[in-house]
């Protein structure tokens, strides 16, 4: 949040304005918006609870504002990851920062860098180490791992509470690099 007020002083503009021109825009993310400051297309994907209930528009906008009211589709979310990975926005020496020191999870085999999670070659079930982030909210979960050495990005999306979207985003990757 705070994060965002900086944004919204230094460029002199709101923070959905800022983040379409200096991101949004020259990546071609069509299809990624601001909540609660900028008009969400339609139709969305439902996303629901345990049980079933409707939790789409669940979470106010305002709430997370900078530190999460982004929505976007998966294929927005995969070519945001495959630019940032990539090199399309970030000078090689930022994105090596990125991953400069990165604190251990508690799970053996996924570590917290700058911003992005650290995977190694466990943590992805076998097929090489990965970069990558998740975002959950009431009734979406998402995971999106970038392959450097495979010059592969996977995303997955699951709408509903209760899933995992890493199940099927390594369910694709093993289809993808059979060992």
């Amino acid at each position: 949040t705070l994060l965002g007020m900086i944004v919204e002083r230094a460029s002199g503009t709101s923070l959905a304005k800022a983040i379409r021109a200096r991101l949004l825009e020259p990546l071609g993310l069509r299809r990624t918006f601001l909540d609660g400051e900028e008009a969400l297309p339609e139709p969305l994907v439902p996303g629901v609870d345990a049980r079933g209930k409707d939790q789409t528009n669940a979470e106010d906008p305002s709430n997370p504002w900078a530190a999460g009211a982004m929505v976007a589709s998966v294929g927005d979310v995969a070519r945001f990851h495959q630019a940032l990975f990539g090199g399309a926005f970030l000078p090689r020496e930022a994105r090596e920062t990125l991953t400069v020191s990165p604190v251990p999870t508690g799970d053996g085999h996924r570590s917290y860098g700058l911003g992005v999670f650290v995977l190694d070659s466990y943590a992805t079930g076998g097929h090489g180490a990965g970069l990558g982030h998740g975002g959950d909210i009431e009734g979406y979960h998402t995971e999106s791992v970038t392959f450097g050495e495979r010059k592969t990005t996977l995303t997955s999306l699951v709408n509903q509470d209760g899933k995992n979207p890493r199940t099927a985003l390594f369910a694709a990757a093993k289809v993808l690099f059979p060992k």
